[in-house]
């Protein structure tokens, strides 16, 4: 057996083929010798070289223009896997040169635990802001009732002024405040609920002086109307709120029928008289008007125009159909239903032009066939 047998046989086995690995030894065999003999076993042909395409990228990522095509490079192909690789690393540097050329700033995503460290902060926050509120708070609740039973705000003045129909006394005696009651524990609601026992009493508005006043305001109720009820001519004020407010007290004159001074009455005050009401009525004081008659007469006064609406001082209403309107120049208007009322009053509105001085009576229950009397006038 020769030498060289002899070395093969004692040689340890042949190892696996490794790319890299031999490509080194074939690189450094080549530098040494100056020629390359291609390892059988590989089976590997040469290809030619053919110059890759330029890569279509956005806008945003694209690299700067080159002077001179990219010079090719001979020699042996690298495996696919290195490069992909090397590809994406010069794509994505290139991307990254180019956008910093455009004057935009390349978007890094933050590592998780940063994430997580920037909510923790958020939330921290949040927790300290809404723990100093709710110790405000509640230091405001114990400074405030602290205060509310001590004689620092302790009340020492009441300012209630009378008004046309409620006095001094039934003030006192609906009003009554504690004299140990402060500014920051007086019950207000208490004290609007006393005083709108009084029917007169429309609303409440208090006012609190620091340090030891109480300004109590009371609006009273404006009359809406006089009423009549019944035969015997029961007199009730109605509010402008539309509430019962009390039975009224007419003054008559010798030998004057009710009818007359209420009327008198109504107009001295500014306010209309409703009478010819039936006797079923039951007003109770403080009550909404929930008659569906006066409630009529209500909507009547309220559509017509102020023109005509400022010439009625009284309203006779014996039926719902059957309403009428005394007007201040003497002449009375059948008027029948709370209805077409804008067509109504154009038709009385026509009818006293044409006829100036002379009407004493219209009926326009049906507008569309209105009728009226008159007086010549020489």
């Amino acid at each position: 057996m020769s030498s060289n047998q002899k070395s093969r046989s004692s040689a340890s086995p042949r190892r696996p083929y490794n790319p890299k690995k031999d490509k080194t030894a074939q690189k450094n065999a080549t530098q040494k010798s100056g020629f390359f003999t291609r390892r059988k076993d590989t089976k590997r042909k040469e290809k030619p070289f053919k110059e890759k395409a330029p890569k279509v990228t956005p806008v945003s990522m694209a690299a700067p223009p080159q002077s001179s095509a990219p010079k090719p490079k001979l020699g042996f192909r690298k495996s696919s896997d290195t490069q992909d690789r090397q590809s994406k690393k010069k794509f994505f540097k290139r991307g990254s040169k180019a956008s910093q050329a455009a004057g935009k700033k390349d978007v890094q995503r933050p590592a998780a635990h940063k994430v997580a460290a920037d909510a923790r902060k958020r939330k921290n926050k949040w927790l300290i802001a809404l723990f100093s509120v709710v110790g405000l708070v509640a230091l405001g609740l114990i400074v405030y009732l602290v205060l509310s039973y001590t004689s620092t705000f302790k009340i020492q003045n009441v300012q209630v002024e009378p008004t046309e129909h409620i006095t001094q006394e039934e003030i006192d005696k609906f009003v009554v405040i504690d004299p140990e009651a402060t500014l920051l524990n007086v019950d207000t609601v208490k004290i609007v609920e006393e005083l709108k026992n009084n029917p007169w009493v429309e609303s409440v508005d208090i006012h609190k002086q620091y340090p030891d006043t109480l300004n109590i305001q009371i609006n009273e109720r404006k009359i809406f109307a006089l009423t009549l009820i019944g035969p015997e001519n029961a007199a009730w004020f109605i509010g402008q709120d539309f509430h019962w407010i009390e039975p009224a007290k007419i003054e008559t004159k010798k030998d004057e029928p009710i009818r007359e001074a209420a009327l008198r009455m109504a107009k001295d005050n500014a306010y209309y008289l409703v009478y010819d009401l039936a006797g079923e009525i039951n007003p109770e004081p403080g009550a909404l008007v929930d008659i569906p008659i006066l409630q009529d007469v209500k909507k009547i006064s309220t559509d017509l125009s102020e023109t005509l609406r400022s010439q009625i001082l009284a309203f006779s209403a014996p039926a719902r159909d059957s309403i009428s309107l005394r007007l201040s120049n003497g002449i009375e208007v059948a008027f029948g239903a709370a209805d077409d009322i804008a067509n109504k009053e154009k038709v009385i509105n026509a009818i006293l032009e044409q006829h100036p001085n002379q009407v004493t009576y219209i009926n326009v229950r049906n507008p569309e066939k209105p009728t009226y009397r008159k007086i010549d006038v020489k």
